[in-house]
């Protein structure tokens, strides 16, 4: 028979359900609110460089050959060197009579932020007749955004932002967080500005959990996923501890570091522990909140304490800052150690080979540079010092920095005046060694210093004219820089091998000016510190952001801390607060 037709309500009734399940649907999936962003968000972003690997380098009756990764590039001799180019700034330059073998180096080609090349150095090992093989590994560029967003009782959400690697935050100003129209924007005031502006905005995702930020005066999108309770990250300094901490010895590696225990250094095991505990249970309630990467202790010769935090160890490459301007100091006396045409009295101008504009430059002497009294114009807390590191590196006139610092204004005779703090004059100093050995600098780096200290990863980084920029900031694993203080309390020797004389180890980290309320000797900082019913006189290499090799001959003692509260006054709280009130307490005499 005939199928009776439904009712024509009950069709009706059928059809509105299913018209309305979709628009039921969509109610029940409100807009996000601010709410919903409550929690720490983290953002990493890797630049490379790509091009990395085994390397394998040989020589035919045809000409020099270098294999990286497939790429095969022919070589061309230069002064004595075979130079391979890879193209971008990427070359491999090796130096076939490098004392001690083979040796040569990566310049890996600018990078998206610090806008330079870094020069890191490849260890080739036989591999055959006329062959050698090694690795490229040049210098990782990360940047890491950690994000906490906190509603507040007044319903406003706070933010700040937190970047181990650059200490963005403290540039960047982001103070909170808005929803307007479904899109989320980072609220500050940036580089100083005076009015509030929108310093990042874009979309949240909800169903994915990620947050994408542009951030207009950085030029790049982050993509922030939010750090779940109880997962760890480095925003926190050991991720999310659980148990208490307890010390455990250094272990024992192939770095030339014999290792020890601070009971048998005589340093408080309790004390230390509590003073590591102090570090881990830190709360991190803003951008200023100290941030250190790592804290080293070695006595007597032995290294009896390391530890690192916000994700650091000891495998990782560190910026040195302004502390590698003492190792420019070292590096000056191992020249001289070696042999070289160098002395503190060398002059200057004649030294670069340019004519002096007036006879207070043609007076100046490498030991005004070692002592920041060159007179030149170029204070680098001064923003209108026309020789200040940052006028320096921003202006693209002149790309030769020798020249810019030789044709600096003077505003004193050299030495007639208090030191000035200014990377300038370091930086020239390199050239003047350079000059005076005859050698580039990567090359007296490694075979004076490096090669007899047992450092073989580092990166230095370049100036526009590829030679490596000595007023700071080369990279170094944390124990290889530490080596730095123990050769100069070793009095110029590493391992019963010298590196510089005895008596430029004790000028170079004597108070030989005063330099505010601290003094300075060779490129080396010197301050007293209180110890016990006393006090005791310490030197040191320090950096921004917290890098610090301090030596206390008196108590046989090297210290090391890293950190990233780069541009920020936090950055001395190691050697303000920690040294004094933990450290220093802990030690017997």
């Amino acid at each position: 028979g005939v199928v009776p037709r439904r009712p024509i309500l009950a069709r009706v009734l059928l059809w509105s359900l299913l018209l309305a399940a979709p628009v039921a649907a969509a109610a029940a999936d409100p807009a996000p609110a601010l709410g919903d962003l409550a929690g720490l968000w983290e953002a990493s972003a890797f630049y490379g460089p790509e091009l990395r690997g085994p390397v394998v380098v040989d020589r035919t009756d045809k000409g020099w050959r270098a294999d990286l990764r497939g790429r095969l590039v022919p070589g061309r001799a230069a002064d004595g060197r075979v130079l391979f180019d890879f193209g971008a700034g990427r070359t491999l330059t090796l130096d076939p009579g490098a004392k001690g073998g083979p040796g040569a180096f990566w310049r890996q080609g600018s990078g998206p932020f610090g806008g330079y090349s870094f020069i890191t150095p490849v260890d080739l090992g036989a591999d055959g007749k006329n062959r050698w093989r090694g690795e490229v590994r040049p210098l990782d560029d990360r940047n890491t955004l950690y994000m906490p967003v906190r509603i507040g009782p007044d319903g406003k959400a706070g933010v700040f932002i937190r970047n181990p690697e650059r200490n963005a935050g403290r540039f960047l100003r982001i103070d909170h967080l808005e929803m307007v129209d479904g899109e989320v924007r980072l609220m500050g005031k940036p580089f100083g500005a005076t009015d509030e502006q929108v310093v990042g905005r874009g979309p949240f995702d909800p169903d994915n959990g990620i947050l994408s930020i542009y951030i207009q005066r950085v030029g790049q999108t982050y993509e922030f996923h939010r750090v779940e309770p109880g997962q760890p990250c480095g925003f926190h300094p050991r991720g999310l501890p659980t148990v208490p901490y307890r010390y455990a010895p250094p272990p024992a590696r192939s770095d030339g570091w014999p290792v020890g225990t601070l009971t048998e250094a005589g340093i408080s095991q309790p004390d230390i522990e509590r003073f590591i505990q102090t570090v881990i249970d830190l709360p991190v309630e803003g951008m200023s909140t100290s941030d250190v990467h790592a804290i080293l202790i070695a006595r007597h010769g032995r290294l009896v304490l390391e530890e690192y935090f916000h994700g650091f160890d000891r495998d990782t490459l560190h910026d040195t800052r302004s502390a590698a301007k003492s190792l420019t100091s070292t590096l000056a006396g191992a020249v001289i150690q070696a042999g070289y045409p160098l002395t503190t009295l060398t002059p200057v101008y004649k030294t670069m080979d340019t004519p002096a504009s007036d006879a207070r430059k043609a007076a100046m002497t490498v030991e005004h540079l070692l002592m920041q009294t060159s007179g030149f114009h170029c204070d680098d807390s001064d923003p209108k010092a026309p020789g200040n590191e940052d006028a320096m590196q921003e202006q693209r006139e002149q790309p030769d920095w020798y020249r810019f610092a030789l044709d600096l204004p003077m505003i004193s005779a050299p030495g007639a005046a208090a030191p000035v703090y200014c990377s300038t004059q370091p930086n020239l100093l390199g050239g003047v060694i350079a000059r005076a050995a005859g050698r580039p600098l990567e090359d007296l780096f490694r075979d004076l210093i490096a090669r007899p200290l047992g450092i073989t990863r580092y990166a230095l980084n370049t100036q526009p004219g590829g030679q490596p920029y000595m007023g700071g900031g080369v990279y170094f694993l944390p124990r290889d820089f530490m080596k730095l203080g123990q050769l100069m309390l070793n009095g110029g020797t590493w391992q019963g091998r010298r590196v510089v004389s005895r008596e430029w180890a004790a000028r170079s980290t004597s108070p030989l000016e005063e330099f505010g309320d601290r003094q300075y000797g060779y490129l080396w900082w010197s301050q007293e510190y209180p110890y016990k019913n006393g006090k005791v006189r310490a030197y040191y290499a320090g950096g921004n952001g917290g890098q610090i090799v301090m030596v206390v001959p008196d108590l046989d003692l090297v210290i090391c801390f890293w950190g990233g509260n780069y541009s920020d006054p936090a950055l001395f709280i190691p050697q303000r607060k920690y040294v004094p009130e933990f450290i220093l307490p802990a030690v017997a005499r």
